[in-house]
């Protein structure tokens, strides 16, 4: 075998290989589940919670909960479409 195609079925399977543990490693579940146990009221210990995470960096990306996430459902219980997907069909 010519010594160009052997090397390259090599380093074209080993990128197979490294293609498929990479797919395997993108797909996990990173979502880590956590109970809180507090004797105080949960929606007091949801915006502690909130503070914490802010004080630390952590920003809030949308979701019902948000201004901008509240107006996107809104908008499709409306039927109608956000901005943003406005924005991307006119293109």
């Amino acid at each position: 075998m010519d010594p160009v195609l052997s090397s390259t079925l090599l380093l074209t399977t080993l990128m197979g290989i490294g293609l498929g543990f990479f797919l395997r490693a993108a797909s996990k579940d990173r979502t880590t589940t956590v109970d809180v146990n507090s004797s105080r009221p949960p929606v007091e210990v949801l915006d502690g919670l909130n503070h914490w995470l802010l004080a630390r960096g952590w920003q809030a990306s949308g979701g019902a909960h948000s201004a901008k996430g509240a107006e996107q459902q809104r908008q499709r219980q409306a039927g109608g479409h956000s901005p943003l997907k406005a924005h991307h069909l006119a293109f």
